[in-house]
């Protein structure tokens, strides 16, 4: 098998960002990230174990610093994406992959509303939160609108509709 080959096979095994990821592969050794194993010498010894009782893993090596996975198998008993799914399901990372990842944007986001939800809440002594406030905004700003530009829709209706629709969730 040239070089060449080798990504071929890299690429069709799975990848899991953040918790499994394959970092290099050859028939009969993979080389993978998994950042559970940092400094985490229980999942590390746990691991160990369980491969070394597995008919064709050859040896397991473990670097805690860095989270990284180095098995060496026998390429005629076992595939490389059953060691990964025996690797998944030793470090219980199985619920991980099946969750749906998170963007960095969505994550900041939700804590900057979660900040200013407990800021307002504080600030208000528990009378106003986050969604009441922006309530209280789009229905003053409806009436506002409404009487000052009377022929102008749907903007000022619209801000109603979602207060509306914002209380008919609380019910």
């Amino acid at each position: 098998m040239t070089c060449k080959d080798h990504s071929k096979e890299n690429n069709l095994l799975p990848n899991f960002k953040g918790i499994l990821e394959v970092k290099h592969h050859i028939p009969g050794r993979i080389r993978m990230s998994c950042p559970n194993l940092k400094n985490n010498k229980d999942k590390s010894s746990d691991l160990i174990n369980v491969c070394d009782k597995i008919p064709g893993i050859i040896s397991t090596r473990i670097n805690q610093t860095l989270g990284t996975i180095l098995i060496e198998y026998n390429t005629n008993v076992l595939h490389p994406t059953l060691i990964m799914g025996i690797i998944l399901k030793v470090m219980e990372l199985e619920d991980s992959i099946n969750k749906s990842p998170t963007s960095l944007i969505d994550k900041e986001s939700t804590n900057i509303a979660d900040s200013l939800n407990r800021a307002i809440f504080e600030k208000t002594n528990g009378i106003l939160d986050l969604k009441s406030f922006i309530m209280l905004l789009l229905g003053g700003y409806a009436v506002y609108d409404i009487n000052l530009r009377p022929g102008v829709r749907p903007s000022g209706y619209t801000c109603l509709w979602w207060v509306y629709s914002t209380l008919a969730k609380k019910i």
